[in-house]
Parts: C-alpha cells; sequence; structure tokens
C-alpha cells in the first residue's frame, strides 16, 4: 500500500487558487487554522453528498464493551480530487492507493473522529443529502461524550457506560446504517 501527502500539482493547484488564494506546491499542506471560508466549506460539502462515506463502526473495546468509531472518508480513482479536499484541512493527511482485482487505481482519503467532526461541523449549513448523516454522527458523539466513564475509574461495572446510553448508541448506529441502505431508491 502506498502512502502518499498531500502536494497540489495540475488541477487541483488550480482549483485550489480559485478557492484559497495561495497554496503551497512545494510539500505538504500546512495550516494554522482549520477554519474554512464559506465557498471552501460549500465546496467540501458537495463532495461530501457526492462521494463521501460517513460512518461509525462498533467494536469490542478488549472484550469490554462496545466502542463506537466516527469515520469520514472518500474513494476515488484520481488522486486530485482527494488532494484538494486534503488542502482544506490542516496537518498532513494521508492518501493511500491500492489496485483492485480489476488492477484500477484505487485512492482513499479517510478522516478520522477528531477532523470528521470539525469538517462536518463546518460543512454542515451546505450539505443537502448527507446532512441527516452528519447529525446522527453528531449526535452519537454527543451521546458518548455524555456517558463515556472516567478513565480514573477502575475498570470493571464502574468504568462500563450506562446499558440506556449503549441501547441509544446502538439504535443511532442501526439508524444511520439504514441511510446507507437507502442510499440508491427513489423516495
Amino acid at each position: 500500500e502506498k502512502l502518499e501527502y498531500a502536494v497540489l500539482r495540475g488541477p487541483a493547484l488550480d482549483i485550489m487558487k480559485d478557492l484559497a488564494g495561495p497554496v503551497n506546491t512545494t510539500g505538504p499542506v500546512k495550516f494554522s487554522s482549520a477554519k474554512m471560508s464559506p465557498v471552501q466549506a460549500a465546496y467540501f460539502a458537495g463532495y461530501i453528498d457526492g462521494e463521501a462515506n460517513l460512518d461509525v463502526t462498533a467494536y469490542k473495546q478488549k472484550g469490554r464493551w462496545l466502542t463506537y468509531k466516527i469515520q469520514l472518508s472518500f474513494t476515488s480513482s484520481t488522486e486530485e480530487p482527494l488532494k484538494t479536499l486534503c488542502a482544506l484541512v490542516p496537518g498532513k493527511q494521508r492518501i493511500s492507493y491500492r489496485l483492485t482485482c480489476t488492477n484500477s487505481a484505487r485512492y482513499r482519503l479517510n478522516f478520522g473522529k477528531k477532523w470528521a467532526l470539525e469538517i462536518l461541523q463546518q460543512c454542515l449549513p451546505y450539505l443537502i443529502l448527507k446532512k441527516k448523516q452528519a447529525e446522527l454522527l453528531f449526535e452519537i458523539e454527543r451521546t458518548r461524550a455524555a456517558y463515556s466513564p472516567s478513565r480514573s475509574l477502575p475498570f470493571g461495572l464502574l468504568r462500563r457506560m450506562p446499558e440506556e446510553a449503549l441501547t441509544k448508541l446502538s439504535v443511532l448506529a442501526a439508524e444511520l446504517r439504514s441511510l446507507h441502505l437507502k442510499k440508491g431508491r427513489k423516495n
């Protein structure tokens, strides 16, 4: 698997000049602030509506209880759109590369919880198709934050999320998954 950092060239550079003004073309894109302009947020929201996967994965944390991992990801057959998105977010974002079974290139860009929630917060006013999914992710995170036990507690029942919170998280995650299933259907 090939990993690389966003360096803008070609069409991605032209788009970013229009969206953001001068852009770093010599190395990894670095910003000091996570705040996008309204035009940048609307551009990002359009890409989220068209190509993003908003997801939450439930897994058992060391055999004790379910943990929910929030993720925003994009997959593309070309790298340039993903580099453009990387340029809108501070820090170094990795674009992974792999070949499919038919030898077609697939590029993937993943944002973990911190960046996914930050990006979605700024893009929420501009989202159309995936607005409900974004709102569900925010509700999942609010529930998780409100009911997560302190890490200073000893392991065991005291350091376990209450059953009503686990049930609520499970219902919210199921609702999010049901929206994925309805993706191609006409209402």
